[in-house]
This record gives C-alpha cells, structure tokens and sequence, in this order.
C-alpha cells in the first residue's frame, strides 16, 4: 500500500503551484490512508550516524537498545536506515538513539514532496526566456521582465560537457526534446546487466532510480520532466522548445515516485549518486520544513557542485523562520548556524519582475529570483487503454460481489452525471464487505508507467469504515494500492501508481469497501475511471508554476557558464564560488524582488559577461636536479619487514553473490554474512547494498557483509 498523506502534509509543496484546477485539492477532512498517513516522516524507520563506522557488535547492541529489526548501510559514511519493530515509535527510537555515545545523530526518515498540476498545452510562449509583453494564460507581462536568454545564446548554447543532475521524480527519457541532451555513463554498456564501470549500479546509463532501486529513471510523474526540459531542452532542432541550454548533459536520478513524495534517505543517496558520477550541477526543486541532519551531511559532502534549489511555495519570510530545507542550508538559519556555500536557493518572479505570490522570501535566505509563474516547458505523455469509465447510462462490463453486494449506478450532482456507488440507495451497512470488479483485465504488456485516475467522493466513519483501489494479476489474490476514509464534501481527482505491475499480460482492477459494527454515511462514489501508461517518445508541453519551474532557469544559466568558461568545469569547491558569484553578481535589480540577498532577477546575459578569477599560473618548474653522489659500499641485505597486504573493499552492488566473492578475495577481504530482503524493485540474487564502504583500506582479511534481493515480494493475499 502507497505510504500517502493527504490529510495532514507538514512537509508539502516546495516544488509547483498549479496554474489551473486541471485537478481538484485535496480536502482536510478526508484521509488517503496508508503506513505514512498523519505524519511528516516514514513509520518504523530511523536514520542514524555513528560517530566510526560500528561493528557488527556495535550495530547489534544498538538494534536491541531500540527494537530495531535491521541497520542497512548507506553510501553515506557510518550511516543507517533503522527499521523498527511494529509498536516501536520513532520519536522514542530516535530520542534513545540520540542518547548514546556512539552515535552523532539519529533523526526520522523525512518526507519531501514536489507536486504540480498542468493547465494547457504550451505554445512556445517562453516569456521567462525572452518577455516582449506577450499574453500567457491570459496575462500580459512587461517586456523584457525576463532572463535575457536571446542575449546570452550569442555568447554560448550550452556543453555536452556540463552534467546537471535533476533530483526529482525522474525524466521523461524518450521524450524527442530532451532525449538528446542526456547524460550517458561513460563506464556503462548499455542492457549488459553488468556494473561495468564499478560503482556499485549495473546498467545506470543515464541515471539511476532510487525509488524502485533499478536503472530505469523515467519520469511517472511530470515534474522532473518539466523541470529538465527548462534546463535543457534541444534548441535549434525544429522542434518543440529549447531550454536554457541546447546543448547540455542532463543526469535523470529519481528520487520522488509517481506522486512526487520522496524521503531524506532517497534524497541523500541520489544527491551522492549525483556527486559520485561527475555531475557539477544538482537541481533540487523539492523541499520540507524539517532541517534533515542526512541531507545536509549529503551536500555538505559535495562542495565541489554547485547545488540549486527551491525557495518553496508558502508564501512566507524565511529569515529567522525556519520553513524550507534545502534551501535554508544555504541561509543563516541551516543547522548550527553552518551554511553552506554550495547552496544556491531560487524564489519566484512574475512575468511583470514582481515576487510571485506563493513564493518564499527573505533577504538573508534567499539568492535571487527567476521566473516561475506560468513556465512552459517539456511533459510526459499519457494514453488511455481503454475508453473512460463514465458509467452513464448504465453500469456495464462491472460485476459486484461480496456482503451486501449493493455496488450500483447513483445520480450524484456532485459527479456532473453518474456514478458508481457501493450503497446507491443511502448509507452503507454495518459490517459491511462488498466490492465491485471490472470484468476484463488490463494488458500492460510492453507498457511502462501505468496509472489508473479516478473522480471520488467518499463520506464514511473516519479510520473505522474504508473504501480501496485494488489490483490482480491473476483476479485472485488482490493488492490493496490506496485506501479512503473521512468526509470529502464532494469529489475530487485521484490517481494510482501501476508502474509496479508493467509489462504484465494482464491486470485486474476492482473497488471495495468494508465498514465497522459502528456508525454509518453515505459511503464512496467513484466516477471517471481512467487506464493510462506512458507514451514514452511523445513530444507533450505543458504550463506550470511554482519555485520547482524558477529553480530549473537558475541551473540552466550556472550550465551557460560553465559553457562559456570550460576552465571551471573541473569540479572544485573554488570553481563553484565562481560560478555562484558570478549568478548572484549578474542578477538585476528589481524593486519588487527586493526582499531577497541580492535584490533581482537572474539575468543570464550579465551572468555570462562576468569573467571568473584568473586560473593560478603553474609553479615554476624546479631547477635541474644535481647528479646524484656516488654510491656508498653495498651494506649487508637483511630480511625484509613482510606486512600483510591490507583489504581495499570494492564496490560489489549490482552484482552476484558469487561475483563479491571472487572480487573480496582479489581485494584481499573476505565474505561476510549475508542477508537476503524484499527491496522495491531489483532483480533477484543482486547485492543491492555492502557493510563496508568501497574504496575504504582496512586489514587483510576484514569482513564485508552483504545485503542481497530476494526479487519482488510476494503480493499479500486480499479478500
């Protein structure tokens, strides 16, 4: 089941606005239920740093001093994800962890989300590029309100040299304006199943998934789509848009699923995976209130990229209020009072140089502002599998089941026409347990990205009486994907992610509902039922707004400069401070964009036009050596110091068992245990994570456990 917070999301939206009500918000009264409902962090886990990399010992005592069932290590220094016993709560394993001596912090894992909603499909009116007054969305901007992209483009386009790293949901790998501009793997074969270039990821050519833990990348949500295509989208193909680059590498790691929510430990892997693979920009157009310790040690760990990210959409001063991480580690109010100077934080402009309304502020918190209302840019396409659900006139092709099996069409004002329902009549039951299944399954074979969309109104006894999406593939043992509970006061727009079950010949889908002894309501009301996946090579352009569409235009000029200047694409934390200086020296003044450190507006022209420090000259080369004095008379030879060859732990994820065995023991090291879990989605009897970091020298002969895939788990059976 989707670990989804609709009723209560502290950590929410840092990322998009949406421009129209293509679909509705989401109540406060209704609850989209899950292992994640009414918290800010994932239930039953905890990360945790040790102050040195910890024993098996050590890793036991701790285990047993908080009930935790396991410690799984990252690629993060002497860090751990704790999962907990069921009954143990995270506040008290983080409280207690935080007590002992050998651990430098313990935190919950965090919540961070990036959502958007689209309005019309864009017609090349990239105001935020270059703004003559032109009307978007039935606004007029004031001329040259905008980056000076035009002005900059004859001073460069872009590098494929330049790798920026879009941490998002994902990139729409196919789609014809951004497909070319891809970052690809220089020590990777393509398909080969193999970790070629032995960084612990087979097959990672363009990216990797941290989300379901695979090479596949692609976008199941839109945002990260968007927000890669105002990097860099093809220029001067003849199709489509160009972005601020056109020509540039872009980096897909996903670390968002299909509903934009992610957590501090995707987040801080995929921001090291980012830096670990050459990349000299991340965008990070996500956010949440609370200052993860994990994700700040991430950026922290990589000075020598320059880190852009979102201001976020509350509207609120950031001075002082700590409301929106990343961005705050770059301002006075990161953790301890250290901020990072790799942090680059971008809040929203109109297309008349004023603040957006929905951006956050703060002349000590955030750099500058660039364009973010009603951004056109590049989008996932969707197709339907089969003609929309309506229901109207009649119920046909659904067979109901169950007790009572009461599923009926309903006139529901609310729905504009008709519905299904699970009590047509009135209130449901008591003690109800009823479902209603479409009777021919779903051919995902050769699709990718599947969904289902929904219209929903629900009106049952909170947490007691539940309406459910479930699945098949077999139309006997069912998975539940999402569950409803509350008041919604009418309908609104859900979707379910089925990118779990792509490629399967068939898929069966039906609603159900089951009620307490206690208490009844209206019960669920479903309409609009819509079977979609991806269409990956179509070319879509969509409007959106938020800081997430500002971000992208700020990554993309720090991108032209690294073009224009190739001497500062050498990472190093100095060539960073160039092109970060350089930004915030460019940006153009604005009485409106005041409350901000620098005042303005990106300009990528004034950018590129300020030169970076000159390059250091070399040393002097050193005099020619002496001729060496002759050779004193040959001492006597005695016995040689034999020191034991020390273990140089390799990197042994993405691969066999067998395979770690045979690299541990030319490294000198040996196999440890070896413990076998359910991941999200990797391929069965791979390593997908080790004990001991690679690269690391310990003593000849040291142990390095493995975690390894069990392959997919096993679907729970349902009713």
């Amino acid at each position: 089941m989707r670990h989804l917070l609709l009723t209560l999301l502290t950590f929410v939206a840092l990322s998009a606005v949406a421009v129209g009500k293509a679909g509705a918000s989401t109540p406060t009264s209704v609850v989209r239920t899950g292992a994640g409902a009414e918290r800010d962090y994932v239930p039953g886990e905890a990360i945790v740093k040790f102050r040195h990399e910890p024993s098996t010992t050590e890793l036991q005592i701790a285990a047993v001093s908080v009930d935790a069932l396991s410690f799984t290590p990252s690629s993060l220094d002497d860090v751990y994800l704790a999962r907990l016993r069921q009954g143990t709560t995270v506040d008290e394993a983080v409280a207690d962890l935080n007590g002992r001596a050998d651990v430098a912090y313990a935190e919950p894992n965090y919540l961070y989300r990036a959502t958007a909603t689209p309005n019309d499909p864009l017609q090349h009116n990239l105001w935020g590029l270059d703004n003559t007054g032109q009307t978007i969305l039935g606004v007029a901007g004031t001329p040259d309100a905008d980056i000076d992209a035009p002005e900059a483009w004859d001073l460069s386009t872009g590098s494929r040299d330049v790798v920026v790293a879009v941490i998002d949901t994902g990139v729409a790998l196919g789609h014809p304006d951004l497909k070319d501009n891809l970052w690809t793997n220089p020590g990777e074969i393509a398909g080969n199943g193999i970790d070629d270039d032995d960084n612990g990821l087979a097959d990672d050519v363009h990216g990797w998934d941290f989300v379901d833990v695979d090479a596949d990348p692609n976008d199941f949500q839109a945002h990260g789509t968007h927000v890669a295509g105002t990097i860099g989208a093809g220029g001067n193909n003849a199709a489509g848009i160009a972005g601020v680059n056109w020509d540039v590498s872009i980096m897909a790691v996903r670390a968002l699923d299909a509903h934009g929510s992610g957590n501090s430990w995707q987040l801080a892997e995929a921001i090291k995976y980012a830096c670990d693979n050459g990349a000299q920009i991340t965008n990070s157009s996500w956010g949440s209130a609370g200052a993860s310790q994990t994700i700040y040690d991430a950026f922290a760990a990589c000075p020598q990229a320059l880190h852009v990210t979102s201001a976020g959409n509350d509207g609120v001063d950031l001075d002082g209020s700590p409301a929106a991480f990343p961005c705050e580690f770059g301002g006075p109010d990161s953790p301890s009072g250290r901020p990072l100077a790799n942090i680059v934080c971008v809040g929203s402009s109109t297309s008349d140089d004023t603040r957006s309304s929905f951006s956050n502020h703060g002349s000590g918190s955030v750099h500058l502002f660039a364009p973010g209302n009603s951004i056109g840019s590049t989008y996932p396409t969707w197709v339907s599998l089969a003609p929309k659900e309506t229901f109207d006139p009649a119920v046909t092709g659904w067979t109901g089941g169950g007790s009572p099996n009461t599923w009926g069409r309903a006139d529901n004002p609310s729905a504009a026409n008709g519905s299904v329902s699970d009590s047509p009549g009135g209130d449901y039951e008591n003690n109800a347990s009823s479902w209603l299944r479409r009777d021919e399954p779903l051919n995902l074979a050769g699709r990718v990205g599947c969904r289902v969309a929904y219209g929903l109104s629900v009106d049952t006894q909170r947490f007691s009486d539940f309406a459910y999406t479930e699945v098949s593939p077999d139309g006997t043992d069912w998975t539940r994907v999402s569950s409803y509970s509350g008041d919604s006061g009418g309908f609104d727009s859900y979707y379910d992610d089925w990118s779990r079950w792509d490629g399967a010949a068939a898929l069966h889908f039906r609603l159900a509902f089951q009620s307490s002894s206690s208490v009844v309501g209206d019960g669920v009301y479903v309409d609009d039922v819509d079977f979609r996946c991806l269409d990956p090579g179509a070319a879509r352009y969509v409007f959106l707004s938020g800081t997430s569409m500002a971000a992208p235009h700020v990554a993309g000029v720090a991108a032209l400069y690294l073009a224009r200047y190739p001497q500062l694409q050498a990472r190093s934390a100095a060539n960073v401070a160039a092109v970060k200086a350089a930004l915030l020296g460019g940006a153009e003044a604005k009485p409106g964009l005041d409350d901000s450190v620098t005042g303005g507006r990106l300009n990528a022209r004034r950018t590129l036009e300020i030169a970076p420090p000159a390059q250091p000259s070399p040393p002097p080369a050193p005099p020619a050596a002496a001729p060496p004095p002759a050779a004193p008379p040959a001492a006597p030879i005695s016995a040689p110091v034999v020191k034991p060859a020390p273990c140089v732990v390799p990197n042994l994820r993405g691969g066999t068992v067998q395979r770690a065995r045979r690299m541990l023991t030319a490294r000198r090291c040996r196999l440890g245990g070896v413990t076998r879990v359910y991941p999200a989605k990797a391929k069965r009897g791979l390593v997908i994570a080790q004990s001991r970091r690679s690269g690391r020298v310990l003593p000849g002969g040291t142990k390095v456990n493995l975690l390894v895939s069990r392959g997919a788990r096993p679907a729970p059976k349902g009713r």
